[in-house]
């Protein structure tokens, strides 16, 4: 086979008309270092624009058509063919007449003489622009999947039903969310199992185990351990993606539910404390009634017995002056004198406890000293208020403060024996104290009150109910202190409220 080869020796029509129907670029080329061109065929006019004899006129216009960022690994393999003499294949892109680029898929395989010495190559070029193209956006689109899988703010899995590794996937995000990389986390059971919180591994797994055999869609919340440690609340849901062949896979995806489960729980905790506040409220409530009932039968009790009893005898020794007129005498007039200012004084002294106009008009620390003084003449005590207030608080607060001390008061009355009672006002903060001292026989502070009587703890709940506390401190045999602080003024409710 001489260099001189020639396309017409061969048959020339039936050889023409079966190369010039091939849908691809057929060539021949010299050994040569150019890569001369022997021959091309007519179908580089129809994929690159330019014809059979613009194309071997030129020998560089292959050489400066090619892409730039591909033109050093063409040449270069180019090369290594032509040393080597063995096959060549590249795909690179080559600027068409107009000026669009074309993807080719070039292959050329060495020809030799008889005698074995390499006489031309023969090759040919496949226009793959639309392969090209077509892989491009199948690439882009795996990366713009890839990325949304990534920033899903979720752990996105695939995992064959009994499958194995390579049929598992996991997201990368499951390493922000609980710090195990998806090498770490590798497809067995166990390492899923392993790492659920025990309250509900039992729970999940039989959940598990029901969806694979039913191939229903599985949900779940669980907690699972995250690499550091922490307990992690995740919401698992899963759905079966069946194919052709009747297998399948599950796909699905672990959100973070974490700072819900927490919101909840707080919730749930709220409302438990509400409804326990409601309730102690309520029998709150129920107390003061009845301790307000105890207290109307008390004073009409008094009233009965001593003001309206004596009242009463006095109109009964009236009637009979009025129906004996000469029995009048000025010492019957003066007894009777004596009975109406004692009624009077005793109906004063109950008017005192329950509203003592110096609270209003004089203040807290004045109206103690005449509550005290008063309460201090019947029982012969020694006696001391002492301590001001900056500002007075709150009208309700006062009454509040006042109530508190004259319970403590009437308790060292009633119960305590005392000598020696001492009151003690202060501005604390910014609230009030009062602190009231008896040095009588004490009690014990963990006893259960008396049935019927506001007592002591009533008094608690009435101050914390305003924002304040009560403590008392007692032994028995070495006296009582009651000592309360409350909030100047009454907190404001909020906005809407």
């Amino acid at each position: 086979m001489s260099e001189d080869w020639r396309f017409d020796e061969l048959h020339p029509e039936a050889f023409r008309t079966l190369v010039e129907g091939v849908p691809a670029i057929l060539y021949i080329d010299r050994p040569d270092e150019a890569s001369t061109n022997l021959y091309t065929s007519p179908q580089v006019e129809e994929v690159l624009g330019f014809t059979v004899e613009e194309w071997v006129s030129d020998p560089d216009l292959w050489h400066a058509r090619l892409h730039p960022d591909d033109r050093d690994e063409v040449m270069t393999a180019n090369r290594i063919s032509n040393e080597r003499v063995q096959h060549f294949v590249a795909e690179y892109r080559l600027r068409a007449k107009d000026g669009t680029w074309h993807w080719i898929r070039d292959e050329a395989a060495p020809m030799r003489d008889t005698d074995g010495t390499l006489v031309f190559w023969r090759g040919v070029m496949l226009d793959i622009t639309e392969r090209k193209e077509a892989e491009e956006e199948a690439r882009v689109a795996r990366e713009r999947l890839q990325a949304l899988i990534d920033n899903i703010p979720a752990v996105v899995y695939v995992e064959i039903p009994g499958g194995d590794a390579e049929g598992f996937f996991l997201s990368a995000y499951v390493e922000r969310l609980l710090g195990y990389t998806p090498d770490e986390w590798t497809w067995t059971p166990d390492f899923w199992l392993d790492h659920l919180h025990p309250d509900d591994r039992q729970l999940v797994k039989d959940q598990d185990d029901a969806t694979d055999r039913s191939r229903e869609p599985y949900a779940a919340t669980y907690r699972i351990r995250a690499a550091d440690g922490r307990w992690v609340w995740v919401h698992d849901t899963a759905a079966f993606v069946a194919g052709e062949d009747g297998d399948g896979f599950w796909q699905g995806f672990m959100f973070d539910v974490t700072e819900r489960m927490e919101a909840e729980s707080r919730l749930r905790w709220s409302l438990d404390v509400l409804r326990r506040t409601l309730q102690q409220r309520r029998e709150l409530a129920q107390r003061v009634q009845q301790a307000q009932e105890a207290e109307r039968r008390r004073i009409a009790a008094d009233l009965h017995d001593d003001p309206i009893q004596v009242m009463s005898a006095v109109d009964m020794r009236l009637q009979m002056l009025a129906a004996y007129p000469q029995s009048v005498s000025t010492e019957e007039i003066e007894l009777l004198e004596a009975d109406v200012r004692g009624a009077i004084e005793r109906m004063r002294s109950m008017l005192f406890e329950l509203r003592p106009a110096a609270l209003e008009r004089d203040g807290l620390v004045a109206a103690l000293e005449l509550y005290v003084e008063h309460t201090a003449r019947d029982a012969g005590w020694t006696w001391e208020v002492r301590g001001e207030v900056r500002a007075e608080p709150d009208p309700d607060m006062q009454v509040l403060l006042y109530r508190i001390a004259q319970e403590a008061v009437q308790n060292a009355r009633k119960h305590a024996g005392a000598t020696t009672v001492r009151v003690d006002v202060a501005t604390a903060g910014d609230g009030v104290s009062v602190r009231v001292y008896d040095d009588g026989t004490g009690f014990d502070t963990d006893a259960a009150p008396v049935p019927g009587h506001l007592g002591l703890s009533a008094m608690q709940e009435s101050a914390e109910l305003a924002g304040g506390w009560v403590r008392v401190a007692s032994t028995p045999g070495e006296g009582s202190t009651v000592e309360c602080w409350l909030p100047a003024r009454v907190a404001a409710p909020p906005d809407g409220a």
